[in-house]
């Protein structure tokens, strides 16, 4: 019963998706509206509150996820970060499939022998261990901005508390400045 009503939601799911689909092409530009969106419930248990209850999100296009209590904050929630991409990136045609793509290493991989030292300190993980991004930074790890920026001054000496919420990269780039003029 159970495999019977996943794929009749994959398959409303699908439908959804084409609907939106060819209703793209009538327009050249698209917003919100055009998109193809489910809105769940995600939490069962109401004693749990770490995770929001309500998830929204865009069909076909993974990382577009709104969180919230609410089935309508869940949405207010995606519509805002539908607006933040929309506002630097090309919005893909509404109902195609959105490949999920990770932000370059470029810049953080010249940093490597620096991170190896820094993470488990600092972080309390090994650096090889972690997908780490030149858009990562400390504020993804979940501790508190002054217990990173006083780890980072007693280890370092290296003042970061204007940085948050402090992207390695520029983290790195700090240290290895001071270390230079040192």
């Amino acid at each position: 019963m159970q495999r019977n009503w996943q794929l009749m939601r994959k398959t409303r799911r699908s439908l959804k998706a084409l609907s939106k689909w060819l209703r793209s092409f009538t327009k050249t530009a698209w917003d919100f509206e055009d998109y193809p969106i489910e809105i769940r419930m995600q939490r069962m248990n109401p004693d749990d509150t770490e995770l929001p209850k309500y998830a929204a999100r865009i069909i076909h296009w993974p990382p577009m996820v709104g969180l919230g209590e609410t089935g309508s904050e869940a949405l207010d929630d995606l519509r805002e970060a539908f607006a933040r991409h929309a506002k630097d990136c090309p919005l893909p045609r509404p109902g195609t499939r959105v490949p999920i793509s990770f932000a370059s290493t470029d810049r953080i991989s010249r940093f490597e022998a620096l991170a190896a030292d820094f993470f488990p300190p600092i972080l309390g993980h090994e650096f090889s261990e972690c997908f780490v991004s030149d858009e990562s930074s400390l504020m993804d790890f979940g501790e508190e901005w002054q217990d990173y920026c006083a780890r980072i001054l007693l280890r370092y000496e290296v003042d970061i508390s204007d940085m948050e919420p402090g992207n390695l990269v520029h983290i790195f780039e700090r240290i290895e400045a001071c270390r230079r003029a040192n």
